[in-house]
């Protein structure tokens, strides 16, 4: 898809994430979980739709939080190995 062009435009398309990368792919299931808990009596429509609008409020919110600690955690890692080889030497 990188480079082809939407129609009627000159502006390249831009390029798709993989699943795993979209909140999409992790908020398909989730609601599909809660339609299934109404669907069998277990939730009451209106606190399904409560619990949907907190899940999809969290996940973004996760999903940064998670992108913080794993730049930290890579940073972290880096700058001891460079302390490490620094010492080494």
């Amino acid at each position: 898809m990188d480079g082809e062009t939407y129609e009627g435009s000159t502006e390249p398309a831009p390029a798709l994430k993989p699943g795993l990368q979209t909140t999409e792919f992790y908020m398909t299931p989730i609601i599909g979980a809660l339609g299934a808990l109404v669907s069998f009596g277990l939730l009451t429509t209106p606190l399904a739709d409560s619990l949907a609008g907190a899940i999809a409020a969290a996940v973004p919110a996760v999903a940064g939080l998670l992108g913080a600690a794993w730049t930290a955690a890579t940073y972290i890692k880096k700058r001891v190995e460079l302390k490490i080889a620094l010492i080494q030497k």
